[in-house]
């Protein structure tokens, strides 16, 4: 994410434009991957890279006193409906600012609109896009009959526990790698990084599972101490 010092005024005249990515037959149904990226003149002033579930917002603070929000909601046939809300804070007044709503369609069909309070007011352009994301867990693991997950690794069953010490809310992001469909790339919150931290630091030569909408894809060994960004590839479809 990149801040800038500049007042939210000015973007108040931004002109919103939005494109959506095609979707994931295999995505995880309510959640999903934002991008939202404002620039003017080609310059990239903000961008923000998250997951978000249905009727969920996030917040990102730009400097000391403002920040944007945003807010999503699924529609009817898989649109999807976020709200843009600018708000500056200055002491403890708060005033604030909602961007007209964009309604992503499947088929990458949206209302942006367009800002400007004269013609010498600069243009900003707004990217926003939004696509079915994956949902990523993480499992512990556990004894013998216990009732929890099996995973078969060259035939010699692992066991794991019922439930995960990270699920998808625990994630910043979850999205495809660059190129590639049979590879995520994540990145985990500041919460969920130290919860992961914690686990791995005492718990090596364990193994963890990783789950992909709710099948266990792959199992590792601990060997050290596991960070905040997790590469995972996927496993050939039949």
């Amino acid at each position: 994410m990149k801040n800038t010092n500049k007042s939210l005024k000015p973007l108040l005249y931004a002109l919103l434009s939005t494109v959506i990515v095609a979707a994931a037959s295999s995505a995880y149904a309510g959640s999903y991957y934002i991008d939202s990226t404002l620039s003017q003149d080609g310059k990239t002033l903000e961008s923000h890279s998250f997951n978000m579930t249905e009727q969920s917002s996030k917040t990102f603070f730009l400097n000391d006193k403002e920040s944007v929000r945003y807010s999503l909601q699924e529609e009817d046939e898989g649109a999807v409906y976020i709200d843009v809300t600018l708000i500056e804070t200055i002491g403890e007044a708060k005033s604030s600012f909602t961007l007209p709503g964009m309604l992503i369609m499947p088929s990458g069909e949206s209302n942006g609109v367009t800002f400007q309070a004269d013609e010498k007011t600069p243009l900003y352009d707004w990217q926003v896009s939004a696509e079915p994301s994956l949902a990523v867990s993480l499992y512990q693991q556990a004894k013998p009959g216990d009732g929890g997950l099996v995973f078969n690794n060259d035939n010699s069953p692992i066991y794991f526990d019922k439930a995960p010490i990270i699920d998808s809310n625990d994630f910043l992001y979850i999205r495809y790698c660059e190129g590639a469909t049979r590879c995520l790339e994540t990145e985990l919150t500041a919460i969920g990084a130290e919860k992961l931290k914690q686990h791995t630091r005492g718990n090596v030569n364990q193994w963890l599972a990783i789950a992909v909408d709710g099948s266990i894809v792959n199992a590792v060994q601990i060997r050290s101490e596991i960070g905040s960004k997790i590469q995972i590839s996927l496993p050939d479809q039949p």
